[in-house]
């Protein structure tokens, strides 16, 4: 604590326009025999009173509280490691999500992407902890059985649970924790800039297998229309439509087979994603 006390002195002794010497300050730190005492003139003693505050006020904007760097949320951040079931990785695009992932925080929202859909809220931050109330699009990226939602499933698993989230913050870098996973950030300039994402070809999605033939997606703006509107544009053989997870749903023709696959996110605005087989 003494190492950190001292750089947290010569930090921001540094940064005054007339410094004390640092030998001064630390022979008072050093014990001595009592001097004699000397009733100081009132300016001296307001003077030596601001000396004192300025320094207090200094170390704690400096080492924080109980000896932690102090930090802010407040910023941009990009995520670049977590760790779920005590297994650490790297964020990689292409391999555990589509693209780089991201947050905007300012003092009562945050924005972001977390790999694969957008997120946005309110979030109320205290004694280093912080609860929001996020929401989120709900597309799925990649094959189901595919590794690019591994990055957004550990920022699901962090954010949206029961309970607080723990922040921590070291130099510039900031941890978001619960008790079953950890995300890691690091504070960017601005969110990154990446090409659009170009999904690989892909057979089959949710309940649609399009084999040998590949399947195609496109989006359809969310403007309170019907599900099954949305299905028989896409594919006029649809006869009904079957919610079979939250937001997801499946067009059939009139044989039962499965030949339209559908997804709305969960945000005001949000596209569907409507996914065909191509002929």
């Amino acid at each position: 604590m003494d190492s950190q006390i001292r750089e947290a002195f010569e930090t921001l002794i540094s940064e005054m326009e007339d410094p004390p010497d640092w030998g001064d300050l630390e022979s008072a730190h050093t014990l001595s025999p009592p001097p004699r005492r000397t009733l100081l003139s009132g300016p001296m003693v307001a003077g030596a009173a601001a000396v004192v505050t300025v320094i207090v006020v200094g170390l704690v904007g400096l080492i924080g509280s109980e000896g932690e760097p102090a930090g802010t949320m407040i910023g941009v951040w990009q995520f670049d490691r977590y760790t779920v079931d005590g297994q650490s990785q790297d964020v990689v695009a292409d391999v555990n999500v589509v693209r780089e992932p991201w947050v905007t925080i300012t003092a009562d929202s945050m924005t972001g992407f977390a790999g694969c859909n957008a997120f946005t809220g309110p979030y109320q931050f205290e004694n280093g902890e912080f609860t929001s109330d996020l929401v989120k699009d709900a597309a799925w990226c990649g094959p189901d059985d595919d590794t690019l939602m591994d990055v957004e499933l550990a920022f699901e698993a962090v954010v949206w649970h029961e309970g607080s989230v723990e922040v921590g913050f070291s130099g510039d870098r900031m941890t978001w924790s619960n008790g079953d996973a950890n995300l890691e950030f690091v504070s960017v300039e601005s969110p990154p800039t990446t090409e659009p994402f170009q999904p690989p070809p892909m057979s089959e999605i949710g309940q649609l297998d399009c084999s040998p033939s590949v399947v195609e997606e496109t989006r359809v703006p969310d403007e309170g229309q019907e599900v099954l509107d949305i299905a028989r544009d896409a594919d006029p053989s649809v006869v009904e439509v079957e919610e079979w997870q939250p937001l997801r749903y499946s067009g059939l023709d009139a044989d039962g087979q499965v030949i339209v696959e559908l997804a709305l996110g969960d945000m005001a605005g949000a596209d569907y994603q409507v996914w065909t087989c191509s002929n």
